[in-house]
């Protein structure tokens, strides 16, 4: 059963669906989860981190994806207790980590904060890179990894984890195809640069929630060791459990 704060913060988050005027999801690069470069993780993992301040930076982050225009990543910035809210965080300490939050952004290059005299300032997204690139370009292929609003609208965006909220975007991306099923090799899960025991406990919790699903295979090749391999696979949103 939602809390109270869950349940003011479940309004506060379809109305930032409303706004955004979205129907379909909302678009990242594939290069803002993956890296081909090797002990340089991506923008996604960098977000993720390591302890609790991740938490409310990856949300914040998506949040403000998901309302900026395409092609014009700019938004009207709002003040902490505001933000604290829309994420159902403590009124006591939900601004302060909102801010911490903010700080980190904007010294990461994920965003920049643009004030205006007299009236609100303007945040701009970037995609932490140096230079930044555009956060919702397709690769060459025409790709991009489209993350779903009912994540919002949900409101299990509310009750993830950050680990859950990372894995749960990579396996959108490996499931990406007509199927909507994928595995990895070793080397394509190192790209998203999210440690086995994190990706692990994501996956398990994702599961419970019915958020995603897998199965394992073994692949009894010829000419080699049998071996397995997990497929995983998307639930459709149509069948995702509302908070409310």
């Amino acid at each position: 059963m939602p809390t109270e704060l869950q349940f003011q913060a479940i309004a506060l988050l379809k109305q930032e669906v409303d706004l955004a005027k979205r129907t379909k999801g909302v678009p990242l690069a594939p290069s803002f989860l993956k890296s081909t470069v090797p002990d340089e993780p991506p923008a996604l993992a960098r977000l993720l981190g390591a302890g609790r301040g991740g938490e409310v930076r990856l949300k914040l982050f998506l949040t403000f994806a998901l309302r900026a225009a395409r092609g014009r990543p700019i938004l009207t910035a709002r003040r902490p207790p505001g933000l604290a809210r829309m994420l159902a965080l403590p009124s006591d300490t939900g601004p302060r980590r909102v801010a911490d939050a903010m700080r980190w952004l904007r010294s990461n290059r994920f965003i920049q904060v643009q004030p205006r005299v007299g009236q609100a300032g303007e945040i701009t997204l970037l995609d932490g890179g140096d230079p930044p690139s555009d956060l919702s370009g397709r690769d060459r292929h025409g790709h991009y990894v489209s993350v779903p609003i009912e994540l919002w609208t949900s409101g299990h965006i509310l009750e993830m984890k950050a680990r859950e909220v990372a894995v749960f975007i990579a396996i959108r991306d490996i499931t990406s195809n007509s199927l909507h099923e994928g595995s990895l090799t070793g080397y394509r899960k190192a790209q998203y640069g999210i440690s086995d025991d994190t990706w692990t406990r994501a996956l398990k919790e994702l599961r419970e929630r019915n958020l995603v699903d897998y199965r394992t295979e073994v692949d009894e090749g010829d000419d080699r060791m049998p071996r397995k391999r997990q497929i995983y696979s998307r639930v459709p949103s149509t069948n995702w459990e509302k908070l409310p």
